[in-house]
């Protein structure tokens, strides 16, 4: 019998707060954001956006934004530092699409301005959001983990694992600490969890012992 094969990676966001366990939610775009949008999630200090074969986290100050909403008579400011930074798996294929699963209670409506092409009603929201051929015969799925977001990459029976490859668009730049990835930014880092990484040439190699060794690559350029 033939099974496929799971990676597992944790994204940790230093100076963000995770809401209780199962509130994060990913929701569809029904027009009310770009169209290149599948879905949008939100956590404390980070928005993110979900596309076809690419997540941009897109971190802000939360601290001023907190306190501004805490004190109706603060004075707003005139612009909130934003930094953000594109997961993008550099293999996806021209089919590469974006679902989503585990559908969660309730709906949320937005109703941008007066021009109502660009209101949308009852958009559903979800647990889990998949990314499929992100390479030939892979898929990752995004959801909530204990620590921050995580994400499996799966890959079907007979496809090559080694085909997986991505980088991090938009950061200061990336290093290696104690076998982890870390994405500096200028709100803070972002930490990849796996089971080691080493640094070869312009590649990071991601190592996961599973009968062979197989490497994950994440460009560093």
């Amino acid at each position: 019998m033939t099974r496929s094969l799971l990676f597992t990676f944790i994204l940790l966001l230093t100076g963000i707060r995770c809401g209780a366990q199962g509130s994060l939610r990913f929701t569809e775009n029904k027009g009310q954001w770009p169209s290149k949008v599948t879905h949008r999630a939100e956590m404390g200090g980070a928005t993110i956006w979900c596309e076809n074969g690419a997540l941009l986290l897109d971190r802000y100050d939360a601290e001023a934004m907190a306190q501004v909403h805490g004190n109706v008579g603060a004075v707003l400011p005139i612009t909130v530092k934003h930094h953000a930074v594109r997961l993008k798996f550099l293999n996806a294929l021209h089919t590469s699409h974006t679902s989503s699963a585990l559908l969660l209670p309730g709906h949320t409506s937005y109703f941008l301005g007066n021009d109502p092409s660009q209101w949308a009603a009852r958009a559903r929201s979800y647990a889990q959001v998949i990314m499929h051929d992100i390479a030939p015969g892979c898929d990752a799925i995004f959801t909530e983990g204990r620590s921050g977001l995580k994400y499996d990459l799966v890959v079907s029976p007979g496809a090559d694992a080694a085909g997986i490859r991505f980088t991090y668009e938009g950061a200061d730049d990336l290093t290696l600490r104690n076998g982890a990835l870390v994405v500096n930014t200028s709100l803070g880092r972002l930490v990849e969890l796996s089971s080691a990484a080493a640094k070869r040439g312009d590649w990071f190699l991601v190592l996961f012992p599973c009968g062979a060794l197989v490497v994950l690559a994440v460009c560093i350029n």
